[in-house]
């Protein structure tokens, strides 16, 4: 028996995050064609304990390296990632996001015979905050050494298009295969109804009690997230509860206490089961992005059969055109409230084909053949 090709995935966010649940996606999704272990850069902001596997990465073929920040880790990770490159000898290394990029020439100076491969989501990071000092710093230092990669992976023809005017690698190997839903978590309920039924009392259990539906959101604390719609949303909707699922901040909390609302409910951290739940028992969710590379949490919404409206912005319309309602612009609150009360009247209704085809377009199978192929494509060069 011939033994598959070794593939080392390279994380630095735990898998509450979204990349981190993206590594044990990719994890699955190349298990079948490659021998895979995932290899976390763990810092504290990230994995808090000393032990630092939260119970949905047990079991999987890992390995750890710390540093106390991103930062120090452009100096700390380096050694340590190239000594455990070259004890795990891997033919591709596959980097989970630009940002780490640093450690692109790292990689191939201590695997001179492996194929370093880049999954780039977008390049916000890189191009939208241009006077921010933490930005410049990530765009010189971090991200721009992933053009030094042999091949690169995007989520959408929108990303591709915007990677490769920013890096300068147009016409490089390259495939757009978008991101794998995890259909172990993410999938179609028959019955809804169920769902709504049980509501009240699992938002009485989260603290979450009086409203008439659950309006949800996740999202990074980014500006390009366009947090404040989804704010004036809940504003115009006193009597509806607006949950925003991701990382609280001084800026959005004063955005909401500007507001004066009482019904906008923050969490974070959360594992995909429970996340799973948010989906399952919202009336709505909604996207209001500016920016979007992809666009995961609205997919993992469609799954779950969940009613969405996205801004139809980048790539979000890419994607998500003719399958859920799109508002422009991005910031038109009244288009949002417009879809939520068709939703709370019942007019809302997904066109079943074009469901399920989306979903098997981003399924774990159809994600694993594109990245196979390419993966082998870039081992022939």
């Amino acid at each position: 028996m011939i033994p598959k090709k070794k593939v080392v995935i390279v994380c630095d966010k735990n898998s509450r995050t979204s990349f981190g649940r993206l590594a044990l996606d990719l994890e699955r999704t190349l298990f079948a064609d490659f021998d895979v272990s995932i290899l976390w850069l763990k810092t504290p902001k990230y994995f808090p304990n000393d032990d630092a596997a939260l119970p949905e990465e047990r079991g999987l073929k890992s390995e750890s390296l710390w540093a106390n920040s991103l930062y120090s880790g452009f100096f700390k990770f380096k050694a340590p990632l190239a000594e455990s490159l070259k004890k795990l000898n891997p033919t591709i290394i596959f980097f989970i996001r630009p940002e780490i990029g640093f450690l692109v020439p790292v990689a191939k100076k201590a695997c001179p015979e492996a194929k370093t491969v880049v999954l780039i989501h977008d390049t916000f990071a890189e191009t939208l905050y241009p006077f921010s000092l933490k930005f410049k710093l990530i765009s010189q230092f971090y991200a721009k050494p992933t053009a030094k990669a042999d091949g690169f992976v995007y989520n959408s023809r929108y990303s591709k298009g915007e990677a490769e005017k920013y890096y300068g690698i147009a016409g490089r190997p390259n495939a757009v295969t978008g991101l794998p839903l995890n259909a172990l978590y993410y999938h179609l309920q028959t019955d809804r109804m169920l769902y709504r039924a049980k509501r009240d009392s699992f938002c009485a259990d989260l603290g979450i009690r009086g409203f008439r539906a659950l309006v949800l959101n996740v999202s990074l604390p980014e500006p390009r997230k366009n947090i404040g719609t989804f704010l004036d949303m809940a504003k115009e909707r006193s009597d509806i509860a607006f949950v925003r699922i991701g990382k609280m901040t001084r800026d959005i909390n004063y955005q909401v206490e500007k507001r004066e609302l009482q019904n906008v409910f923050h969490f974070s951290n959360l594992a995909a089961p429970m996340l799973r739940e948010f989906y399952r028992h919202a009336d709505l969710f909604v996207m209001p992005s500016f920016y979007e590379g992809f666009g995961l949490p609205p997919l993992e919404a469609i799954a779950c059969g969940t009613p969405v409206v996205c801004a139809g912005t980048t790539a979000l319309k890419e994607i998500f055109e003719g399958v859920c309602p799109l508002v422009t612009p991005a910031d038109n609150v009244q288009g949002y409230l417009d879809v939520l009360d068709d939703v709370l009247a019942g007019r809302f209704e997904y066109n079943p084909q074009k469901v399920a085809d989306l979903l098997e377009k981003y399924s774990i199978k159809t994600i694993a053949d594109k990245l196979s192929v390419f993966f082998y494509s870039i081992l022939d060069r």
